[in-house]
């Protein structure tokens, strides 16, 4: 049997199809041959195999093997491995081992790279004295004795473990490379005679001396981040350092550092460093980063005219002219200082990445020649007009409180030109908005202000919202007033409202009082007409006083800054009622100490309410006063006026109310109607495009959805579509219920019934179960008889505590995880859900109101527990993304004491400083880090987060981080990841066309020079293509496609390939080649793709 046949007996055991590859990598799916056709080296890298049984017998086989990748798979037993003794280089990194004795007999190994396992005896590699480069890390390791006598080690790796004592690595004296960083090390004495070394990592320990690392005088990198050291002054001599990491200590003087000229990259975050003055002299420095410390003074920096990267975020800085100088620059961070004027950035033409957010920058005009920026971070400044130049940036604009490359991003501004509704919908409608100003302009036309505000009477039934409003605008008070079952808007110009008769400053202001019912069941649907830009009136009964937070915190989710007004009503029933209005008002600062005492049955402190109402229309954060070109103010009030009349409007008499207001370019109206749906002005939902159902009145729409939400035909959160003609056109309310529509005799056609479906469809308010019955989670029983207990084995739990727990959270979970729901066993609060994927794990998912938590318990084996988990909680992430300052903390019970919470984050932070030890002082236990920590994430994510960063989990975001692309159901390719891609492609084509004109200069070879083009084509092809399957909806490539980006990454990676020799070619090259690859790890694992080896992505901040 020849080699080849050896091939296809493997290929047929494991159900795959191996490729021929030029070289081996750990990421490897191949096999390669020498010239005699015998295989030297096979890659078996994720192939989905537990056990090597079935294809130990043929690799035995092949005599001439020497190098052999098995890495991420699930292989716990490698006892067949011990008779290939010929393996020279072997990958068994991110497996399920944890005996490794199988080893011993490997004499000729030279590299071993066993990481991400679970092995904690390490005596067998005792033996192997040939290695050169072993990879340890991420593992269970305690005693490192048997690698004492491994003299021949150069490269060594054993991060993340539980090592304390390192004695038996001072023998090892051709190391260059040792990686000790995430243990509990103390005592770095035993270091001190390893001359050679080039690079050492010691970051996350418990080391406070650094005083043996002096005389290690070849050291070029060093990592000291995240331990307990305040002196450097031992670091003085090593002069020949390049990088230098020591963030998260107790630093306060750097002074030591002045002599290190070598330096090119320095991390000093999370200090209390405030005089950097030592640095001034370090010019070769082209990455600094110092957020987190208590800098003022940036003076020192001006003179670093080598800096390409600088973090200065956190900081108390004020003046940042010192970093006009720095024409280097690509790259920087000032978010979070004290920072309003921006001018000196101005010259920074080589700017690509700026963060400026949480600052006092009101003018972001000086930025506008910055032609090179592909990510701008403006979040949370006092920012009220825009540029126009604004648009011409080749980025696209977002208002999300996350910021990402490609994006410029405004969340959190007082934006009045354009409002926060335009800019919200991205850069078009932002252009489309100054056109029409532009376009008024040019006739002549004087721009409009809006004059009018939509004021939201919330808080709980029988509150008084009816009574208050009627107070307002002068009817009489009915002391038998029913409490409200739907929806009342009542429209008054300032002179009819109360307090306000005379007042000339708002006299042409309208006032639109939006008041509901405040019964629970109807939370849900607030979300239809409660929008920012509005002013908020809570009414609080002096009786009772139970949901204050509660509603202040719904109001800050959907009104965000609305300026709100906190009224507690019935003070004639109980006088010495007050609320702690300090602390409300530093919690809640949109309230501007809006509080007022009334009663509305005798008319006290009404009158007052007034004040605080002109206040609220004239904040910032309000509509009013907004500068709209006159034809969109006509538009408006055509459609208000037809809505109001007929209901909704189809297409074309949309388009013809347009076209007569002179509104003829259809992306202008799209941007029109949807800044009036983001107002509430009308409703127009893109996403459920019908031509006879375009544009709604919310108030049709509302009293629709809550008729069926208020229905007996709902109450069991059953809807049988059998039923929608009855509800919505026939049942009549209770005679103790006041529903306002009553008197708008307001009936549904079948088209329009089944459209309210839709839409509460499209809101998560509802979902087809099939054959006509339709599920409204928040309608169902508040519990079930037959609620399961998960009790079985050694159930998993995991617990949410929110500060706020939004009643949406679980009737949205239940909507996301509709199909895994079992036998209907679900209710108002939770649900009991059965996996389809992972063994048949159980899952029971419970909010708890009262305590604002939800639990999640699961039974099953422990992996499938685990991957269950984080399907669930990947789930519920996305949807507390929808929330503003949702506060979310995670917590694991203590094994075998189930009222005894730790925080998540707490062992994550423990580990990830090299301790695997929690102590609980009231319990007097000392538990296990990691094994709590695996019982709910296995330890391979867990490094692959710490590798990677942490993954943003936002509504943009696609893929869920602990589940493989390849098992997901369904592939949502959102915006972010489009951009990722073209970011990809644009940066690419650029380097390529630099490249080339390089090439032309400095290549003398005419067919080299062809090769070089042919290479950066082939690449330049594939990652097109990536780009056409992205924008098509799919997250699968062709083989052939794979491959060429395989080979691309190959290149990438090789300092002596084509694709590296002609990157060097351009002006900095090596952060070239970086960005490269970021921008290409930003994909690879949307279309399950290797990403690129960390190293070539530089040193990540830490």
């Amino acid at each position: 049997m020849s080699d080849l046949d050896v091939i296809r007996q493997i290929e047929q055991e494991l159900g795959m199809q191996l490729e021929p590859v030029d070289k081996l990598k750990w990421y490897s799916k191949g096999y390669k041959l020498d010239k005699d056709q015998r295989v030297t080296a096979i890659g078996l890298y994720d192939c989905g195999s537990d056990t090597l049984d079935r294809i130990i017998q043929p690799l035995e086989s092949l005599k001439s093997l020497s190098e052999l990748s098995l890495s991420s798979n699930q292989i716990t037993d490698i006892s067949p491995l011990a008779s290939l003794n010929s393996l020279s280089m072997l990958w068994l990194d991110r497996n399920q081992i944890t005996d490794i004795a199988p080893l011993a007999s490997l004499n000729s190994l030279s590299m071993l790279w066993l990481f991400g396992n679970k092995i904690s005896d390490i005596a067998p590699l005792e033996s192997l004295k040939s290695l050169t480069e072993l990879q340890l890390s991420s593992n269970q390791i305690t005693d490192i004795a048997p690698l004492a006598s491994l003299k021949s080690l150069t490269e060594l790796s054993l991060s993340g473990n539980n090592i304390s004592d390192i004695a038996p690595l001072e023998s090892l004296k051709s190391l260059t490379e040792l990686s000790l960083s995430s243990n509990q090390i103390t005592d770095i004495a035993p270091l001190a005679s390893l001359k050679s070394l080039t690079e050492l990592s010691l970051s996350s320990n418990q080391i406070s001396d650094i005083a043996p690392l002096e005389s290690l005088k070849s050291l070029t990198e060093l990592q000291l981040s995240r331990n307990q050291i305040s002196d450097i002054a031992p670091l003085e001599s090593l002069k020949s350092l390049t990088e230098l990491q020591l963030s998260s200590n107790q630093i306060t003087d750097i002074a030591p550092l002045a002599s290190l000229k070598s330096l090119t990259e320095l991390q000093l975050s999370r200090n209390q460093i405030s005089d950097i003055a030592p640095l001034e002299s370090l010019n070769s420095l082209s990455k600094l980063w110092l957020n987190g410390n208590q800098i003022t003074d940036i003076a020192p920096l001006a003179s670093l005219n080598s800096l390409t990267e600088l973090e200065l975020s956190s900081n108390q800085i004020t003046d940042i002219a010192p970093l006009a100088s720095l024409k280097s620059l690509s790259t920087l961070w000032l978010s979070s200082n004290q920072i309003s004027d921006i001018a000196p950035l101005a010259s920074l033409e080589s700017l690509s990445e700026l963060s400026l957010s949480s600052n006092q920058i009101s003018d972001i005009s000086p930025l506008a020649s910055l032609n090179s920026l592909t990510g701008f971070d403006v979040r949370r400044n006092p920012i009220k007009r825009l540029p126009e130049t604004i648009t011409g940036f080749d980025m696209e604009i977002l208002w999300n409180d996350f910021s990402s490359s490609g994006f410029i991003t405004f969340f959190d501004n007082p934006l009045e030109s354009p409002p926060p509704e335009i800019v919200k919908q991205g850069k078009e409608a932002v252009r489309q908005y100054f056109q029409s100003i532009e376009e008024a302009r040019s006739k002549g036309e004087a721009l409009v202000h809006l004059q009018e505000i939509k004021v939201h009477l919330i808080g709980d039934g029988m509150a008084g919202k009816t009574s208050l409003l009627k107070q307002l605008i002068g009817e009489t008070f009915d002391p038998k007033e029913s409490q409200t079952h739907g929806l009342n808007v009542v429209t008054k110009q300032a002179p009819n409202i109360k307090g306000l008769e005379n007042d000339d400053e708002l006299k042409e202001c309208l006032f639109h009082f939006w008041d509901f019912g405040g019964q629970e069941i109807m939370h849900a649907s607030h979300q239809f007409f409660m929008t920012r830009s509005s002013v908020y009136m809570l009414l609080l009964d002096s009786r009772t006083d139970s949901n204050k937070h509660y509603w202040l915190r719904h109001i800050e989710k959907y009104g965000g800054k609305s300026p709100v007004i906190v009224v507690m009503n019935k003070i004639d029933e109980n006088p010495s009622y007050n609320i702690e209005q300090k602390k409300i008002n530093e919690r809640f600062p949109a309230i501007e100490n809006r509080f007022h005492r009334i009663s509305c049955k005798n008319g006290d402190g009404v009158e007052s309410i007034a004040k605080s109402l002109k206040s609220a229309v004239l904040h910032p954060d309000s509509i009013y006063g907004t500068p709209l070109a006159p034809s969109w103010i006509k538009v408006k009030e055509k459609l208000v006026e037809a809505t109001t009349a007929q209901r909704y409007l189809n297409r074309t008499e949309v388009e013809k109310i347009c076209n007569d207001s002179g509104i003829t370019d259809p992306g202008e109206r799209k941007t029109l109607l949807g800044y009036l749906n983001n107002l509430g002005i009308v409703l127009y939902f893109e996403a459920l495009d019908l031509s006879e159902i375009y544009v709604l009145d919310p108030h049709w729409v509302t009293i629709g959805v809550y008729r069926i939400i208020n229905s007996s035909k709902t109450k069991n959160g059953h809807l049988n579509t059998s039923a929608l003609g009855y509800i919505l056109n026939e049942e009549q309310i209770r005679c103790d219920e006041y529903d306002p529509a009553k008197n708008n005799k307001f009936t549904y056609t079948l088209l329009e019934q089944r459209y309210l479906l839709d839409i509460m469809k499209q809101f998560e308010l509802c979902y087809d179960e099939g054959k006509g019955l339709f599920i409204i989670p928040s309608n169902l029983p508040t519990q079930i008889d037959n609620e399961p207990e998960i009790t079985e084995g050694e159930p998993l739990r995991f617990i949410m505590k929110y500060d706020y727990l939004p009643s949406t959270i679980i009737p949205r979970l239940m909507i996301a995880m509709q199909h895994q729901i079992l036998d209907r066993m679900q209710w108002r609060y939770g649900m009991v859900l059965k996996s389809q994927d992972h063994e048949g794990a159980l899952a029971k998912v419970v909010a708890e109101t009262k305590d604002s938590t939800i639990t999640i318990a699961i039974q099953g084996e422990p992996r499938c527990k685990r991957e269950y988990l984080s399907i669930i909680w990947y789930e519920i992430k996305k949807i507390n993304a929808n929330f503003t300052n949702l506060d979310v903390k995670e917590f694991i019970p203590l094994p075998g004491h189930p009222d005894e919470l730790v925080e998540y984050k707490e062992l994550l932070g423990l580990e990830k400083m090299g301790r695997d030890e929690y102590v609980s002082g009231k319990l007097e236990k000392v538990f296990s880090v990691s094994k709590m920590l695996d019982s709910v994430i296995s330890k391979e994510e867990r490094n692959k987060e710490r590798l990677m960063g942490d993954i943003n989990i936002k509504l943009e975001n696609i893929g869920n981080p602990t589940i493989p692309i390849h098992q997901q159901v369904e592939v949502n390719v959102s915006q972010e990841t489009v951009q990722h891609v073209e970011n990809l492609q644009g940066f690419f084509e650029n380097l390529k066309a630099d490249i080339l004109r390089e090439a032309e200069l400095e290549i003398d070879d005419p067919k080299e020079r062809k090769r070089l083009a042919n290479e950066l084509e082939l690449a330049e092809n594939a990652i097109t293509k990536m780009d056409a399957a992205v924008k098509s909806g799919k997250n699968k490539l062709k083989p052939d496609v794979k491959d060429r980006l395989g080979e691309f990454i190959d290149n990438l990676a090789n300092e002596n390939s084509r694709l590296r020799k002609g990157i060097a070619l351009v002006m900095n090259g090596a952060e070239k080649v970086q960005k490269l690859a970021r921008y290409y790890n930003n994909v690879a694992p949307f279309f399950d793709l290797p990403s690129v080896p960390p190293v070539l992505l530089g040193k990540e901040k830490t």
